[in-house]
């Protein structure tokens, strides 16, 4: 346990973070009181969901010019919007509000690209909607806990929610936002690239932050990744300067999906955890070849 506490420390460095502002979700559907969308283009629905505190504008520079029908998703509460009042759960509803909007919008054959815990938001509503043909997860597992410390389960990782939030409501925003400047070098490469990340961190909602980030850090979403039976790539970093090799980092991602039934792992060379920021030309070849494959 006291393993997996040190893991868990270690997490909140590079926690995924970064911008975008949407319309107050007080009025509209319901699946606004979790997300915002914005609409580009037309053609094929490709659905782009960033990660904690993150903004779609970490995907802009990857997707300029890019055909179909692009869904920028803004989760409620982070990147200066506004956050729901009952954060009592989190990634659950974030991710019903996805296969929600889907249904809603009447959207059929959706490609989801997700960053992070975009990833796992991409993967819960898969396996709750069929409106979804396939999913590009970039840089996310199913159980984060297990990435860090191999060996730890999901029973222990839960054991340490209830610590882990008593940690977090202590947690002054100073202080997180102290954690978050020193996770920085474990997120982009690039001075750029961490000022970006580090100013929508301070402009997402705290209380937001934290209940995501619990969550995250203690739950393990294998069962569910295990039942989605639609395409799955998984767009793996590699930095040398990590102190892996690239096949024990290859290794720890092909243990994390071995139960999903159709998925393919390919690794980016020479990035951090913002692919698309490090290196958006191979990110960006990635993406066509992913949405190539659309039938």
């Amino acid at each position: 346990m006291r393993a997996l506490k040190s893991a868990v420390a270690a997490m909140a460095l590079s926690a995924p973070l970064a911008f975008i502002g949407v319309a107050s979700a007080q009025e509209g559907p319901q699946w606004t009181e979790r997300i915002g969308v914005e609409i580009e283009g037309e053609g094929a629905d490709r659905v782009f969901i960033p990660g904690l505190t993150s903004s779609p504008k970490v995907f802009t520079k990857t997707t300029r010019g890019l055909s179909g029908e692009l869904h920028m998703v803004t989760v409620q509460g982070f990147a200066g919007t506004e956050a729901p009042d009952d954060l009592s759960e989190f990634i659950g509803p974030v991710a019903k509000a996805m296969a929600d909007y889907l249904e809603t919008e009447g959207i059929e054959d959706a490609s989801l690209i997700g960053h992070s815990m975009g990833g796992i938001v991409a993967m819960l509503a898969a396996e709750q909607s069929d409106r979804i043909s396939r999913v590009l997860i970039v840089d996310s597992v199913p159980f984060l806990p297990g990435l860090f410390t191999p060996g730890v389960t999901g029973e222990q990782a839960a054991l340490m929610r209830p610590i882990l939030r008593q940690q977090m409501k202590r947690m002054t925003k100073e202080a997180w936002m102290q954690t978050v400047r020193q996770g920085l070098p474990r997120q982009a490469i690039s001075d750029e690239a961490r000022a970006a990340i580090l100013k929508v961190s301070e402009e997402s909602d705290f209380e937001a932050a934290k209940a995501a980030f619990v969550e995250l850090m203690t739950t393990d979403y294998s069962e569910t990744f295990a039942k989605v039976d639609v395409p799955v790539t998984v767009l793996v970093p590699f930095d040398p300067s990590v102190g892996f090799s690239r096949e024990a980092v290859l290794s720890r991602y092909q243990d994390q999906y071995k139960d999903v039934p159709n998925v393919e792992l390919r690794v980016i060379e020479n990035s951090r955890h913002f692919v698309m920021m490090d290196q958006p030309e191979a990110f960006r070849a990635e993406l066509e070849r992913f949405l190539s494959k659309e039938d």
